[in-house]
């Protein structure tokens, strides 16, 4: 029930305003040391490589690991909403999870 209610309040934001979303990317894994820190972060806890069965713990563990933290409530509802889309897909995979973290 709360990832269809977070997936709902979610897309119109994301649909309406696609430029906007893009143009305020902050595209964390632009650099090759980036790249390399998001890569590590992710094998530590999806070890195999290719598409995992999606694992919340592990997925914001991996997150924290390289680096993203809330530090408020807002910040921790905005993580927790943008992964829970994710969820709903069922797998995650190195490029997807590059996805979480832009």
């Amino acid at each position: 029930a709360f990832v269809e209610r977070v997936r709902s309040a979610a897309a119109p934001r994301e649909c309406a305003r696609p430029a906007e979303a893009a143009a305020n990317s902050d595209d964390r894994v632009s650099t090759l040391e980036a790249r390399q820190l998001a890569s590590e972060s992710f094998h530590r806890y999806f070890p195999q490589k290719g598409a995992h069965a999606f694992h919340w713990e592990s997925t914001m563990s991996a997150l924290a690991d390289f680096g993203l933290r809330p530090q408020t409530m807002a910040e921790s509802f905005a993580v927790s909403a943008i992964v829970c889309i994710r969820a709903a897909e069922g797998t995650i995979d190195f490029a997807r999870f590059v996805v979480l973290i832009e």
